[in-house]
């Protein structure tokens, strides 16, 4: 199946949110210049990953997935509905003036001498019918943490953080800036998850922006 071009749902998102915006091609350019931002769905057989992608200046994408159970626009609205609970409101807060300190905290973090603003998404979580999402004591800590020890160079970085368990069986993925962070899953590796019958997950998002 061929991905769809889910601009109609971005732009409804922004126009909610009361951000002003123009398109381009693929493209939703808010307030006329970057970042700029497009969404693609890709179609499994029982579910799908609905794309996000921001465009920073210089050329730099921040790439976020996220899955949706169901098959056409009811896989594609689960998937929306994800991506609003772990990443949208983080991009409105660092990049679109649109701050909601429900959904996101914003704090100074001093890193290698540099200051940086910190833009923190909620702990996104989801699980089956029965089950409890659990969250290790100190978990936010050990994020704050790990970040803070990284050498960063760019005007703008980023981190996204997931746990998963089926059944006891985990999954864990960090990236820093979208590639694979080594550290980010020893720390999650680290952490004293549960493991009940069914299956949790545990995600979180950060944009960092130099002060």
């Amino acid at each position: 199946m061929e991905p769809l071009d889910l601009k109609e749902y971005i732009c409804k998102l922004l126009r909610a949110h009361e951000v002003p915006f123009h398109t381009e091609n693929e493209w939703i350019v808010p307030y006329g210049e970057l970042p700029a931002i497009r969404s693609t769905w890709f179609q499994k057989e029982t579910s799908g990953v609905f794309e996000v992608e921001v465009l920073l200046d210089g050329g730099r994408i921040i790439n976020e997935c996220f899955s949706g159970f169901g098959i056409g626009k009811e896989g594609i609205l689960n998937g929306l509905e994800n991506f609003c609970v772990n990443s949208f409101h983080v991009f409105l807060s660092a990049f679109w003036k649109k701050h909601n300190p429900e959904q996101v905290e914003i704090e100074n973090w001093p890193i290698n001498g540099i200051n940086y603003k910190a833009y923190i998404g909620n702990l996104g979580t989801r699980a089956t019918e029965g089950v409890e999402a659990s969250i290790p004591d100190g978990f936010f800590e050990a994020i704050e943490k790990s970040i803070k020890e990284e050498s960063l160079e760019s005007e703008v970085s980023w981190f996204r953080f997931f746990f998963g368990s089926v059944s006891g069986e985990f999954t864990l993925e960090a990236l820093k800036e979208n590639e694979v962070w080594e550290k980010g899953i020893s720390m999650l590796g680290a952490q004293s998850w549960e493991k009940p019958e069914g299956y949790y997950s545990v995600r979180n998002f950060i944009v960092l922006r130099k002060a």
